[in-house]
């Protein structure tokens, strides 16, 4: 009576239940990786879209820092570097969800540029974990501010960082 009982009894066996649990193990790690590189690459593509947005302002503005006889060369450089800075201060970064992603300086800078959001970005070479998603907008200016050598942006070089701190390719702007 009692083995009649238990075969009329429906379930899983534990076999079943163990075969069941291998194969939720193996998918999982094999989707798990491939769902964080896709997260990693959306990121990435974050990135792109601010180095874009950065150089087509760099781009439109650097005009107007050209043939400048009013000032410094350090009130021009400071002056190109706070308004990269404030113009794209609304571009958030993708790794850390916080805006200022830009960063603006000379390109023979040996001090780490404060931004926005009070992290620094070192010089465009340095690979450093606080870069991630960063953006580092470097500059050469000419001249001495008279009428016959006036100040000018020779070139702009836009270097984003990866999600390690890498520098990734820069990209040049020239007026």
């Amino acid at each position: 009576m009692l083995t009649k009982k238990l075969r009329n009894q429906k379930g899983f066996t534990l076999i079943e239940m163990m075969m069941v649990i291998a194969v939720i193990g193996i998918l999982a790690a094999v989707l798990i990786p491939k769902i964080q590189g896709v997260k990693d690459n959306s990121k990435m593509a974050g990135v792109d879209a601010n180095v874009r947005q950065t150089q087509a302002y760099v781009s439109g503005m650097i005009q107007r820092y050209q043939n400048t006889t009013s000032g410094t060369a350090a009130a021009q450089q400071t002056s190109f570097a706070n308004t990269v800075v404030s113009a794209t201060g609304s571009l958030e970064n993708p790794f850390t969800n916080e805006t200022g992603a830009v960063a603006a300086a000379t390109m023979d800078t040996t001090v780490a540029v404060t931004v926005a959001n009070a992290k620094t970005v070192t010089a465009p070479t340095a690979t450093d974990a606080d870069n991630e998603g960063m953006i580092f907008v470097g500059y050469e200016q000419t001249g001495s501010g008279t009428v016959a050598d006036p100040y000018k942006i020779d070139k702009v070089i836009i270097t984003p960082y990866d999600n390690s701190g890498a520098p990734m390719a820069a990209t040049e702007v020239t007026p």
